[in-house]
């Protein structure tokens, strides 16, 4: 029996608008929009409405001296930014700067006293209240899945990705961005909400001392201290 997520899922894909909005080679054209502004976008300082909203970090660095990312994308608003229709372009070219430190982050981001040891980075994507408010909404169905094909471009310098608290509703959307994805799949570790299952592989990734206590490590919010933090 098909479950509601999986309804809307196949619906969606059934309808012209998804294809001519997110067929690929959507891939391609995501990676020449950040290609033509790579140059720019690790100085764009985004406005402040914006990464309030949309937050992530840099964790600390894994045990081969990688930048470790958080994006809790669960708890991003992203339908509820969408409905306003205002700053769709400054939330596109948001996520793309993201796209980039994921890309060049090795090159960017060392240990303190430290050269760059790596070329790659890793992370965490928390999908913990990812809901089906967003995955039944398809103006923001179509810009999640226009920027998750970013993940083909930067395929080889993402080291790893642990996809955690992946719940019914996430899976459904993991699955339907497959296809832009690509080989990118085979680094990532997709675990759903039972915190005893994926916490014991983020901590063969990165020491305590270098996550937050909520994944595992050491420090709680107050003492816990983020090598960078945008947003």
């Amino acid at each position: 029996m098909l479950t509601i997520p999986y309804i809307i899922c196949y619906t969606f894909i059934l309808s012209s608008d998804y294809y001519s909005a997110t067929a690929l080679p959507a891939s391609s054209e995501v990676s020449e929009t950040i290609q033509t502004s790579e140059k720019t976008l690790d100085k764009w300082v985004p406005p402040k409405n914006i990464s309030k909203l949309f937050p992530y970090y840099i964790s600390g660095f894994d045990f081969d001296s990688r930048p470790f990312f958080v994006v809790e994308i669960g708890k991003w608003p992203f339908r509820d930014f969408i409905e306003k229709g205002k700053d769709l372009e400054v939330l596109d070219k948001y996520v793309q700067q993201m796209f980039y430190r994921f890309e060049y982050g090795g090159k960017i981001y060392s240990r303190p006293g430290e050269e760059n040891q790596s070329d790659e980075s890793a992370g965490i994507l928390d999908w913990e209240g990812f809901s089906l408010v967003d995955y039944a909404h398809s103006p923001t169905l179509k810009f999640l899945l226009k920027h998750f094909a970013s993940f083909q471009k930067i395929q080889d310098s993402h080291a790893y990705g642990l996809w955690i608290n992946v719940n019914a509703v996430a899976r459904s959307f993991i699955n339907l961005a497959t296809p832009v994805l690509g080989n990118v799949l085979e680094r990532i570790e997709i675990y759903g909400t039972q915190k005893s299952r994926w916490i014991p592989k983020v901590l063969r990734r990165i020491d305590k001392d270098e996550i937050p206590s909520w994944y595992g490590g050491t420090k709680d919010s107050k003492e816990f201290q983020p090598v960078a933090i945008f947003g």
